[in-house]
């Protein structure tokens, strides 16, 4: 009974060596192949002049800065056009004459 035992784990234990001696091998290979896709993507990155950064690609952060900036000369325009706009109102309103209270009776 003590040889089935032993012979039991021994290949247990070779199965497992095995197992473990593949698995590396295909980690060692997955590796290499990250590696090479990495060195691709920066190579065409490098090519097509995108960069990343930690807030994403430049591009990305120029058409963000861009939207940033077009949403503040938006709302400048619309405070100038107001203001520029509120004279003309009260002039305009002062000019006109008021027209003479109601009645709060009926006929």
């Amino acid at each position: 009974m003590a040889d089935y035992i032993n012979q039991y784990i021994e290949s247990k234990v070779a199965a497992t060596i095995s197992a473990n001696a593949s698995l590396n091998a295909r980690a060692e290979d997955l590796r290499k192949e990250v590696a090479d896709a990495d060195a691709k993507v920066q190579a065409f990155a490098t090519k097509s002049g995108f960069l990343q950064t930690r807030l994403g690609t430049v591009s990305s952060q120029q058409l963000n800065d861009l939207n940033t900036q077009l949403s503040t000369a938006r709302a400048d325009r619309a405070a100038s056009e107001a203001n520029t706009r509120r004279p003309w109102r009260s002039s305009a309103t002062a000019a006109r004459p008021r027209p003479p209270p109601k009645s709060s009776r009926r006929r």
